[in-house]
């Protein structure tokens, strides 16, 4: 996908999120529903025992809170949220973790959902207090981050060929120098190779534009100069405690905070390196 379409479409997504900012009020996951399940609750039952959010957004909501199969690590949920102005929003989505909770004041980055006026797609979330994000699982890298990443996977397959060539011809040749000389018109073929390499790893970067489109449309809502350069990667919370020294002793992996990134320093970043001097 070219950039320019990339851009439009980037484009397109972010002026149809907009963004709630008020507290949790209600809130549905997938265990709650197969909690629910394992007591026998029927499907109406747990609407009426379950929670009001329920009732509000209706069955058809709830199509995507199927009991899942033992291993699967994402989380649906269904959220309620009451604005500053007493006004209550409904919507769903699909995290990896849901670490936010009733009481929360959360900043929600939503998709209308076509042909709906009760809930819409949460695309992400923010926990005012602590600046921690949510996303969907793939949407944590920008485009360049995966066109930089192909490009260096094609080349040093590329590099590691010309030294395997190089290699052979220096013990068929027996003489650095000679090979060297004799074979200059190979070697100016694998450089021209390894251009070529590089120019696919860059397409093949270019074709994990549909996972990144995402992310750069919520970094463009909130307002970030550079999203095809960011990676929230770099600011997840088990990243970010590993490399910190002082945290390294007592450094215990907790899988949840592999899915959770500080926007407040990934905003910081952007500012200091791309903002406006």
């Amino acid at each position: 996908m070219s950039l320019k379409k990339t851009d439009k479409i980037i484009d397109e997504l972010a002026d149809r999120l907009f963004i709630v900012e008020g507290e949790v009020t209600d809130l549905l996951t997938s265990e709650t529903m197969q909690n629910l399940n394992a007591n026998m609750q029927t499907a109406s039952g747990a609407i009426a025992v379950g929670s009001a959010l329920v009732g509000q957004i209706g069955n058809a909501a709830l199509a995507s809170f199927a009991a899942s199969d033992e291993g699967i690590e994402v989380s649906d949920f269904a959220i309620e949220v009451t604005d500053h102005n007493n006004q209550k929003h409904y919507f769903t989505g699909c995290f990896p973790v849901v670490i936010f909770k009733k009481g929360d004041k959360v900043k929600v980055i939503a998709e209308p959902l076509s042909g709906q006026n009760k809930y819409a797609r949460a695309t992400a979330i923010i926990d005012q207090k602590s600046n921690y994000i949510w996303t969907s699982q793939e949407v944590v890298k920008g485009r360049f981050r995966y066109r930089i990443f192909g490009m260096k996977m094609t080349g040093a397959v590329c590099v590691f060929v010309m030294f395997a060539q190089l290699i052979l011809d220096y013990f068929i040749s027996d003489s650095l120098d000679q090979m060297l000389m004799a074979k200059l018109g190979i070697q100016i073929n694998i450089l021209i190779i390894m251009f070529i390499c590089l120019f696919i790893g860059w397409r093949v970067g270019a074709s994990f534009d549909g996972q990144s489109i995402e992310l750069e449309a919520i970094l463009k809502k909130l307002g970030f100069n550079k999203p095809s350069r960011m990676d929230l990667q770099h600011y997840a919370l088990n990243d970010l405690s590993w490399k910190n020294k002082e945290d390294n002793k007592g450094y215990v992996h907790e899988r949840w905070k592999d899915y959770t990134y500080r926007i407040d320093l990934a905003k910081q970043y952007d500012e200091e390196k791309y903002g406006k001097k």
